[in-house]
């Protein structure tokens, strides 16, 4: 880049100075001579317009027109005045300088006179119909011309007319700007001109002033500092003189002869600072300290005083912290080998007063001009907390915080290296899964805190009762994990059943209040052929479960064969499969016919059933998900399903031929629900969007609710039943008479059907027990106004019994099979089929099956 040399680097300065300011002042003059002569003028404007306005009333008022146009062409000959117009109260030229257009619409003019000078503000409209106005000046957009507008009393627009009521008229007088603005500017160039050339004047003078005090010394000064910089420290400036400058110079001199002097030193101490961590040591070239920070005085207990001329070895002690062995400081390897020399990691100062301080420490030589080593820097870093902080989180990553005890990550990573040393050495192992019994009770009562304290007393407790070599771990929440190395199968056992006891035995208390828990117990045991840690994990979660659901308080112990467990973990594996299910639409909606038995008048019904889909589009019972989606808390989701489908069928059905739409004599369907969905206050709600949205006739949906989940929701199924029936919904108490209080309970349900259950009905030809019941339960149906339904109708021999008895609906496989509802007789469903030989196939169960029947179809 090219340097400017200073004394043209002044004079371009000055120059665009001078430039710029007559620019300003010339730009600053003709906007204040603009700003006066607008304001003069338009002073002058107002108060001729404001005079004339008082004449040219007189003159109208006398109908002197032609003298009052005199006077406004007199008036434009002696000012600038462009524009002098009188309009009447209706808009029309009564006055004006051109007396051609008298009487003609001041708006319709054309070419108007006002369009050269556009005034933004005005309007004549307005003007003229405000009576209240007392005269204004305008100025134009382009600020060239000035517009009076003032009001004009006793104006008509035709003579005649003069001696009815006063009306208002305007005076318009618009004055040009133009001329007095040029001769305004005029003057501003005169006057700028003059001050350009007294500026310029000054500046030569000054120019030649600091030429000869300023410029050339500075010069001069420059080339001894250009000299210095390449090298030469003979170089003077030769500034003399008693000013700033002349200090200047006398200072830079000084500095140069001083240079050498300090040469050595200055680059000892840029090494130094090169180096600086914490703390900083220098010694010399016998590794004699000679300087310490206050850094390291701080760290080491030395001041600087006591410890020069001292070796950093009689200061402090360096220890390996994991070893105890003393390392000798870098020095000594640095001064003899004359290069940057480090610590090895986990070293430890003992320092003079005898604190231990983990530090990190290396030492560089420094050299003269001629590169002789002539001492070293030694540089300590106090990393203490940094380390206290490593192994704090260390500690985090692998404990659980409440109770001490390790975590998950930690026990599942011990818990693959005993599978591997099963799997290599086949080593003994054993995994206990332990889970605490009415820990919620305690959380519930107490709140979260008292629940806390009793995990850490807990937890303290059974650590004392396992072997060292054991792994004790809290699992998340009240779930517990032990992991027993090298232990056999009745040694484990024992470990259990006493930790089992400890727990039995621990009494907690909290605010006076005594809280006994148990602990329910997973045990597996693992040997060469276990799995990977996931199945031995979760096969630790079913034994504990299995525990807590024979009676909690035990040890349950895993095997491969338990079919408890294995039940257990396919209605796991049936959790994904439902949920896939779902979002994929792999149910299918299946139906099966119930008709009367004697009374042919009854209206048909239909039972809607589920099935199910797998991966490879084969048909799934509902034995074969629906426990597990009840035990899940699936059934809510299916329930929906099942609702939401089946009524876009309807009323695609409905759509097709609207005289199925009948409510008096059209099939009822029957809909089973769960008592989980019984517990879903949304449920009511959502039927009833599902009902408006597809328009379905709600006489023509019947809920079916077991005996069970009603009398064990009483108070919500009577709601959710009220709710629907108030829209017309009729219900079935399904399963009747499988429970210990049918009757207690039945005056409380309002329903419209009592559905049999299958297994008092299947034997009732020949079982007379069976057919007592059936009788007093078709009696109590009778009394009370409700419908029977049979199920479990497999034979004509049952059918023929039912008859007997006055039961009035049957259904069963010697009635009809079910079948797809795609494939069904709209609203008729399947057709009635001959009897066939009994089958264990319950007729129908949608979202209700229950794992205890022993009928494969639900």
């Amino acid at each position: 880049m090219t340097r400017i040399p200073l004394r043209y680097l002044t004079v371009l300065i000055l120059l665009v100075f001078i430039a710029l300011s007559s620019l300003l002042a010339y730009r600053l003059g003709l906007n204040a001579a603009a700003n006066h002569v607008e304001t003069s003028e338009a002073r002058h404007l107002k108060a001729l317009t404001q005079r004339l306005q008082d004449h040219a009333a007189d003159m109208l008022a006398r109908g002197e027109h032609m003298r009052l146009q005199q006077t406004l062409q007199s008036m434009s000959e002696a000012l600038d005045v462009n524009l002098a117009v009188i309009l009447g109260a209706q808009g029309k030229i009564l006055v004006g300088m051109d007396g051609q257009r008298v009487g003609e619409p001041w708006e319709t003019l054309s070419p108007h006179p006002l369009n050269p000078a556009r005034y933004p503000d005005l309007s004549i409209a307005t003007l003229l119909e405000d009576t209240g106005h007392v005269g204004k000046v305008f100025t134009s957009e382009s600020r060239n011309a000035l517009l009076a507008a003032f009001p004009i009393n006793q104006v008509s627009d035709t003579p005649s007319l003069a001696a009815q009521a006063p009306s208002q008229g305007l005076m318009l007088v618009q004055l040009d700007l133009v001329p007095a603005k040029t001769v305004a500017q005029s003057n501003v160039r005169e006057l700028v001109l003059q001050f350009i050339g007294y500026l310029a004047l000054l500046a030569i003078l000054g120019l030649i002033f600091f030429h000869w005090t300023v410029t050339k010394r500075v010069e001069r000064l420059a080339r001894a500092t250009r000299q210095f910089a390449e090298g030469d420290l003979n170089s003077r400036s030769g500034v003399t003189g008693g000013d700033e400058l002349a200090d200047l110079g006398r200072t830079f001199d000084q500095m140069v002869t001083r240079e050498e002097a300090v040469f050595n030193a200055k680059e000892r101490a840029q090494v130094t600072l090169d180096s600086i961590g914490d703390a900083v040591v220098t010694t010399d070239a016998d590794g004699r300290v000679d300087y310490l920070n206050p850094a390291a005085e701080a760290l080491t207990g030395w001041p600087m005083l006591e410890a020069r001329g001292k070796r950093p070895d009689e200061m402090f002690q360096l220890v390996n912290e994991t070893s105890g062995a003393t390392v000798r400081t870098p020095l000594h390897a640095c001064l003899r080998e004359g290069r940057n020399v480090g610590l090895a990691n986990h070293i430890v100062m003992i320092t003079r007063d005898g604190r231990t301080r983990a530090i990190e420490d290396s030492a560089a030589p420094i050299r003269d001009r001629q590169g002789n080593t002539i001492g070293a820097v030694l540089v300590f870093h106090d990393v203490t907390k940094p380390r206290q902080m490593a192994r704090k989180l260390s500690w985090q990553a692998t404990h659980d915080p409440l109770t001490g005890l390790f975590n998950r990550f930690e026990f599942e990573r011990r818990l693959q290296v005993a599978l591997k040393q099963t799997r290599e050495l086949e080593a003994h192992h054993a995994l206990l899964y332990m889970d605490l019994d009415q820990f919620k009770v305690v959380n519930d009562t107490c709140g979260h805190v008292a629940g806390d304290e009793l995990l850490k007393q807990l937890a303290f407790t059974l650590l004392a009762k396992i072997r060292d070599s054991d792994t004790l771990a809290r699992l998340g929440g009240d779930e517990f994990g032990v992991l027993l190395e090298h232990c056999p199968r009745e040694k484990a056992l024992e470990i259990a059943n006493n930790l089992r006891q400890t727990v039995r035995q621990f009494r907690f208390v909290w605010q006076g209040r005594v809280f006994e828990v148990g602990i329910s117990i997973g045990a597996v045991m693992l040997e060469s052929t276990a799995e990977d840690m996931t199945a031995v994990l979760s096969a630790a979660d079913m034994a504990c479960f299995a525990a807590k659901e024979r009676g909690r308080d035990r040890i349950h112990v895993y095997h491969p064969d338990d079919q408890e467990l294995i039940q257990r973990h396919g209605e796991m594996e049936a959790v994904s499969r439902i949920n896939q299910a779902l979002a994929e639409h792999r149910f299918r909606l299946y139906v099966q016919p119930i008709v009367p038995v004697t009374d042919q008048q009854h209206p048909p019904h239909q039972e809607i059933l589920l099935r199910m889909l797998d991966e490879e589009g084969r048909v799934v019972m509902p034995g074969a998900f629906i426990p597990a989606a009840e035990r899940f808390g699936l059934m809510p989701a299916v329930d929906r399903w099942v609702v939401h489908h089946f009524f876009s069928q309807f009323a695609h059905v409905l759509k097709e031929d609207p005289r199925h739409a009948s409510s008096s004599d059209g099939t009822l369907y029957a809909i089973n629900l769960s008592g989980a969905s019984l517990n879903d206050e949304q449920l009511p709600g959502f039927v009833i969007q599902q009902l408006e949205r597809y328009q379905i006739p709600a006489s023509r949906i019947c809920f079916e609710i077991t005996e069970t989940a009603a009398i064990a929701n009483l108070t919500r199924a009577r709601l959710f039943m009220n709710e629907l029936r108030q829209r017309g919904c009729r219900f079935a108490l399904d399963d009747f008479g499988t429970g210990l209080s049918s009757f207690t309970y039945l005056k409380q349900l309002p329903v419209d059907y009592l559905k049999i259950d299958g297994s008092l009905v299947r034997d009732i030809a020949r079982d007379p027990i069976d057919r007592s019941m059936v009788d007093a339960i078709a009696r109590i149906g009778r009394v009370m106004g409700l419908h029977t339904i049979a199920e479990f109708v497999e034979d004509d021999a049952v059918l023929a019994t039912l008859a007997e008895l006055g039961v009035d609906f049957a259904q069963g496989y010697g009635i009809a099979r079910p079948a797809p509802l795609s494939q069904a007789t709209p609203l008729q469903g399947p057709p009635r089929q001959s009897s066939g030989p009994a089958v264990s196939d319950h007729p129908g169960r949608n979202t209700l099956a229950r794992s205890h029947l022993p009928n494969p179809e639900v």
